[in-house]
This record gives C-alpha cells, sequence and structure tokens, in this order.
C-alpha cells in the first residue's frame, strides 16, 4: 500500500475519541455497530500511528498516542535513529553481563 495513506488514515482513526461524547453505553444496534468498532479500531490505529512516528523520526509526537494506550515504557529515540539508519545498535552493559551460561 502507501505509506503516506496509511498514515492518514491511522491519524484520522487514532484521533477519534473512544466513544462519542453523546454516545452511552448501551446494548443492541449501537453497541454493535458503533461502539464496538470503536473501542477496538482506535486504540489500534493509536498503536500503528506511534509505530509509524517512531519510524519517521518523531517520536515526541507519538508519547501521548503510548500514554493513551497506557503504555508507560518505550524504546529510546537514539535507538529508533538507529534502526531507521539501519545501524546496529551497541549495547551499553557488557554483553559478558547478560548472558547466562549454558552449563
Amino acid at each position: 500500500g502507501c505509506f503516506e495513506r496509511a498514515y492518514l488514515l491511522f491519524e484520522a482513526a487514532a484521533r477519534q475519541p473512544l466513544l462519542p461524547a453523546y454516545a452511552t453505553p448501551a446494548a443492541g444496534w449501537y453497541a454493535e455497530l458503533v461502539s464496538a468498532p470503536r473501542l477496538n479500531t482506535v486504540p489500534d490505529a493509536s498503536y500503528m500511528l506511534a509505530l509509524l512516528l517512531h519510524l519517521m523520526g518523531r517520536s515526541a509526537e507519538a508519547v501521548p498516542l503510548l500514554k493513551r494506550l497506557g503504555i508507560r515504557y518505550r524504546l529510546s529515540p537514539a535507538l529508533w535513529a538507529a534502526i531507521i539508519a539501519g545501524e546496529s545498535p551497541q549495547p551499553t552493559l557488557p554483553l559478558q553481563c547478560c548472558r547466562r551460561s549454558a552449563s
């Protein structure tokens, strides 16, 4: 597909409230056709938009979307920059500290 079109669609969906202010949780057709799809779509679009923003090097713009999803920890912007550049990030700890012996 088209990256720009995907970005615009994810952005439009992610900017929606989970439920409109006038909506009340109800049973029946409204719950089935409006509430349930929106409760699934808005978080998914927010996550995908945050991913695209990180890949575009705009990590700061992704933070509110991640907070909306309840995500408290994220990869550092420096790591995303290395991923975008195609570099292999160097670990900050010696590898022997992270590995356990096989025996």
